[in-house]
């Protein structure tokens, strides 16, 4: 399970994944055309589908991940939007967003303290589940 704290980090892999599947299916296509293009024999066969089921495997392996993350990161992302203003944006922009404190005050029109305090108190309304320490310097 993803801890609030590597809310972020999740959101990063995901796009990791998406490039990652989406560079196997360029390879597959890539091979795929070229065994059109290849004539029969050679004694290639076997190990072009060894290729062929490694990037399959790589596939579903990577697509069933991306799907685990997903849905970790929607179901913080529900509990977090579900808190009332303005924890509900601090959290997006700390967690989901993933700025560093300096900008999340910033962008709310807060001190850094104040944004402190408020995430404390958006923890306890998370619950104990939210696994992050009080205080960004703890």
């Amino acid at each position: 399970m993803i801890k609030l704290d590597g809310l972020a980090r999740a959101q990063a892999q995901l796009d990791d994944l998406d490039e990652r599947i989406q560079r196997i299916r360029s390879d597959l296509e890539r091979v795929t055309t070229r065994l059109r293009e290849t004539p029969t024999g050679g004694g290639y066969g076997s190990a072009i589908d060894g290729k062929i089921a490694a990037l399959l495997d790589a596939e579903a392996e990577w697509i069933a991940r991306r799907a685990e993350l997903e849905g970790e990161v929607q179901r913080w992302y529900a509990k977090i939007t579900l808190l009332p203003e303005p924890y509900s944006s601090l959290m997006v922009k700390r967690y989901v967003l993933g700025l560093p404190w300096a900008e999340v005050a910033r962008r709310m029109g807060y001190c850094e303290d104040y944004c402190y305090e408020l995430h404390r108190a958006a923890r306890e309304k998370l619950g104990a589940s939210a696994n992050s320490p009080a205080h960004p310097s703890c």
